[in-house]
């Protein structure tokens, strides 16, 4: 759920992505953060250019608001670090918070793919895949009030072809109370969690996440079948996009805090995206070893207090995870 500040706006094949040309501070629970898009409407300081510069590497990366970067300042992103460690290369980071793979294919096939580049990654943060089933997202509007906007999404069709549906998307915001409970599976899943957490908390405060560790929660179900609609639904995008690109791919599986602090089981979703990586021969890097070479005490700090967002000390172990993985890619 996206902060009620104004800092997007619609857009008819996204739903929304950042307004152009923003400077912004953002109220945080971290002290606040800068926020700076570009020309075309990205968090970044660049302006984005057709053409590379002779002397540099250019990666193009897509992914939701952990790529992003909520809660940071622009420069203390991942993506940014590796520009500062990294003086060969530039990124240009076409990340959408709130948004699911499908609004990140759609971002490189409508945004991106003129663009010359040496390397794509795409940065799936493992929620996403509750997002991509979804039909609706479910946001705070400038006055902190829950309404709903319409999203593009896929279908699979009989002919087990990917279908786009719901483009150009409606423009607008639905009242949340216009929706039934039973109309709760057109959303994101995590929404369907939210009067569970409320209750939780209400009759035990602060209690999540010790309820979660108790009954071994697992946030996306989805990754446990080979065949279940969410994975088969990621697989197709995912095999869509690749499909049409002819540079080193890079799959950056970026996990939640449940996994980091290992309060649910990362053994499904990571073996999802092994074999895929395999069967589709391009590059994955998963960072959880990284994060697990701390103690779950210090896994704590790479979270805000309330924020789930990932800290700048998380951000870093972000951007030294891919060092590696970006060098072999390039040569």
């Amino acid at each position: 759920m996206r902060p009620h500040r104004r800092i997007f706006q619609y857009d008819k094949i996204l739903a929304y992505k950042f307004i152009p040309e923003l400077k912004a501070r953002i109220p945080h629970e971290g002290g606040g953060y800068l926020l700076e898009t570009n020309n075309l409407g990205f968090r970044s300081h660049h302006k984005f250019l057709k053409k590379k510069q002779k002397h540099k590497k250019r990666i193009l990366i897509f992914g939701d608001s952990f790529t992003a970067g909520d809660g940071v300042s622009n420069k203390d992103r991942f993506t940014d670090i590796l520009e500062s460690i990294m003086p060969n290369i530039e990124i240009y980071n076409f990340a959408i918070s709130g948004s699911g793979t499908d609004q990140q294919y759609l971002t490189w096939e409508h945004y991106a793919k003129e663009f010359e580049y040496d390397l794509i990654i795409m940065s799936i943060q493992v929620q996403n895949i509750n997002r991509n089933t979804a039909r609706y997202r479910q946001y705070l509007d400038e006055k902190g009030n829950r309404v709903v906007m319409e999203k593009p999404f896929f279908e699979i069709n009989q002919n087990d072809k990917l279908e786009l549906k719901n483009i150009p998307v409606p423009k607008g915001f639905l009242p949340i109370d216009s929706f039934t409970e039973d109309e709760m599976d057109l959303f994101d899943i995590s929404n369907k969690f939210i009067f569970a957490r409320k209750l939780i908390n209400k009759l035990i405060p602060n209690s999540k996440d010790f309820i979660k560790r108790l009954i071994k929660f697992q946030p996306q179900t989805d990754y446990d079948d080979p065949y279940s609609k969410g994975w088969l639904l990621m697989k197709k995008i995912l095999e869509l996009w690749i499909s049409k690109i002819n540079k080193p791919i890079i799959l950056f599986s970026i996990p939640t805090y449940e996994y980091i602090e290992e309060i649910s089981s990362s053994k499904n979703y990571q073996r999802r995206f092994v074999s895929f990586c395999e069967s589709m021969n391009i590059t994955l890097c998963d960072p959880l070893s990284a994060f697990k070479k701390y103690t779950i005490k210090e896994r704590r700090n790479f979270r805000f207090k309330s924020d789930t967002h990932m800290t700048p000390s998380a951000q870093k172990i972000l951007a030294d995870s891919l060092i590696n993985k970006i060098q072999s890619s390039l040569k």
